[in-house]
């Protein structure tokens, strides 16, 4: 009896500190200040709590600080957490385009496209990848498909242009 009701009280209390810490981290990141961010989402993946989405948030912070290896390692381990996250898929394709790896790039927003067809950032980067690939008749298909979803998007033209 006292067995159980101190593991009912630990894994509440580790339940109840992980998600303190991964709320800090967020209050961090909103105030800027991504160097305790890294530190309170550390904390929180140690304390095995918002693992997915903690990996997510390292995984931006890393990728804004050019730091694309770690980027990947963090949204890798966000996707594998939960391969429904879109944000977090699209995030890591961006981060395998920047490394030029175009097959892990393609493979990564095929998986964005299956997940949010009508997207249109992820038709854009989808066929940024393709291009990357050299599919090129695969790439103007999809970004035709993004210029009529969103017909002002510069960025689609930008696409476009890049093999004309």
């Amino acid at each position: 009896m006292k067995l159980t009701v101190f593991l009912v009280l630990a894994l509440t209390t580790t339940t109840g500190f992980g998600q303190d810490v991964f709320n800090k981290a967020k209050s961090h990141l909103s105030a800027k200040d991504t160097t305790a961010a890294v530190t309170a989402f550390q904390e929180a993946l140690q304390a095995g709590q918002k693992t997915s989405e903690s990996n997510y948030y390292l995984g931006a912070i890393a990728f804004a600080r050019n730091g694309v290896d770690d980027a990947i390692r963090y949204l890798d381990a966000s996707v594998r957490q939960d391969d429904d996250n879109l944000d977090a898929v699209k995030a890591l394709g961006m981060a395998y385009l920047k490394k030029k790896d175009g097959p892990k790039a393609l493979e990564t927003f095929r998986m964005a496209a299956s997940l949010a067809p009508k997207d249109c950032d992820v038709s854009v980067a989808y066929g940024r990848a393709l291009l990357a690939a050299d599919s090129v008749d695969a790439a103007i298909i999809n970004l035709t498909k993004a210029k009529e979803c969103s017909p002002n998007d510069a960025s689609v033209f930008e696409a476009l242009a890049m093999r004309i």
